[in-house]
């Protein structure tokens, strides 16, 4: 094993490099769920739009496609919180992927007649029951 000179400026920055492409590696994890899971719905249904549940944690999503033993998990943060704070480019390296397709983030909530609503459009007269969680989705729209 040959070692490498390390400047001052290389060993500051390591860190910094090391997170980004751990984040990218996470990002590019959950796409290639995403992409695979939407076209599996096209495949095997006559559905025009896929809702991906991003309500649930990274680490139980992401087993089920052993990127545990890759260490792409996260240290307990939930799925949705990592959506969140990575939605604009989870909708960038999607976007390319499904040229023509409306991808976009979505929160439903439960409505007081138990219907799921989007929560940026409630119908008036319906309000949204606080005592259920609302879920999150990337959603993608092939009509």
């Amino acid at each position: 094993m040959s070692l490498t000179p390390m400047s001052k400026n290389t060993l500051q920055a390591l860190k910094t490099k090391l997170d980004n492409d751990t984040l990218t590696s996470k990002i590019k994890a959950l796409v290639t769920q995403i992409y695979n899971s939407a076209v599996n719905a096209a495949k095997t249904t006559s559905t025009t739009s896929f809702q991906y549940n991003i309500s649930t944690t990274v680490s139980n999503q992401m087993s089920r496609t052993n990127i545990l033993t890759r260490g792409l998990t996260t240290d307990g943060v939930s799925q949705k919180e990592f959506c969140v704070t990575n939605k604009t480019a989870i909708i960038a390296a999607l976007t390319p992927l499904f040229p023509n397709c409306t991808i976009k983030y979505s929160t439903f909530g439960t409505g007081s007649d138990g219907k799921s609503y989007d929560i940026t459009n409630v119908p008036s007269g319906v309000t949204l029951n606080t005592t259920i969680a609302n879920k999150d989705f990337i959603g993608i729209d092939w009509s």
